[in-house]
C-alpha cells in the first residue's frame, strides 16, 4: 500500500491562559489552543501525566499546538495533586474542568456535545476515571455557574509516554492527531453516552471467548 502524505497544518493557533476555577486564593489556569477560524471545532480537555502527582498544563504543549493547528480547540488544566489535595482532589478539579469547557464552548467556537477528554500516563487513568463515573457525586462536588452541563462524555483518548529525546515520534503524533479528529465526524451526529465500565469488560471477555485476538473497545457507535 503506498504511503500516504502528512496532512498540512491549516490553523493558526492563538494561546491563552485562563482561571477556570479558584481555591481560595490558589487559581487553577487552562491553557486554551484555540485554531483561527469558523468551527464549531471539536474540544479536548488534556490532561497531564506526571505519576498522578507531578507535571502541569505546560509539558504537553508541543503536541497541543499541533492538535490546534489541525483544528481542534485544546484546553490543557492544571489540577491539584497530592501532596496538595489527596484523592479525589485531581477528579473535583477535572470534573469541574469538563463542564466549565461545555459552558464555554460556544464562546470559543466549539459545542458542547463535541468536548471530549484525553489525557496522557497518569492523566489517562484520570481521563477513564471520569469518563466511566460523569455523575458521580464526589467528583461533580463543586457547581459550575450558569449551567447544569453533565461532565458525561462519548469520547475518551489516552496515551502512553512516547520516549524520545528530540520529542513525540512524528509518526505517532500523526496518527494520534488521525484518531482525534475521528470527533469531527462523532460530532455529526448523535452518539449514545460512553458504556459502563462492566458493559466493556463483558464485550471483551465475549470477544476473547471467541477469538485470541486481542481486542481493545471502541466507544459506541
Amino acid at each position: 500500500m503506498a504511503a500516504t502524505a502528512p496532512k498540512s497544518f491549516d490553523y493558526e493557533v492563538e494561546v491563552e491562559d485562563v482561571e477556570y476555577l479558584r481555591h481560595g486564593d490558589t487559581p487553577l489556569l487552562a491553557r486554551l489552543f484555540k485554531p483561527r477560524g469558523t468551527g464549531p471545532f471539536p474540544a479536548v480537555v488534556e490532561l497531564h501525566g506526571g505519576a498522578w502527582c507531578l507535571g502541569d498544563r505546560l509539558q504537553d504543549t508541543s503536541i497541543n499546538e499541533q492538535l490546534a493547528r489541525n483544528g481542534i480547540l485544546v484546553a490543557a488544566l492544571d489540577f491539584r495533586v497530592p501532596p496538595a489535595a489527596s484523592y479525589p482532589g485531581s477528579a473535583v478539579d477535572i470534573n469541574y474542568g469538563i463542564r466549565w469547557l461545555k459552558r464555554e464552548a460556544a464562546s470559543l467556537g466549539s459545542r458542547p456535545e463535541m468536548v471530549c477528554t484525553f489525557g496522557i500516563s497518569s492523566g489517562g487513568h484520570l481521563a477513564m476515571l471520569l469518563g466511566m463515573r460523569p455523575q458521580d457525586s464526589r467528583y461533580s462536588a463543586i457547581p459550575v455557574a450558569g449551567t447544569a452541563s453533565s461532565c458525561r462524555l462519548s469520547y475518551i483518548f489516552r496515551i502512553h509516554v512516547i520516549s524520545s529525546i528530540r520529542g513525540p515520534s512524528s509518526n505517532a503524533l500523526s496518527n494520534y492527531i488521525e484518531k482525534l479528529e475521528a470527533v469531527w465526524t462523532w460530532s455529526c451526529r448523535r452518539v449514545p453516552p460512553m458504556r459502563s465500565c462492566r458493559a466493556i469488560r463483558r464485550r471483551r471477555w465475549h470477544v476473547r471467548s471467541r477469538s485470541a485476538i486481542p481486542h481493545r473497545p471502541r466507544p459506541c457507535e
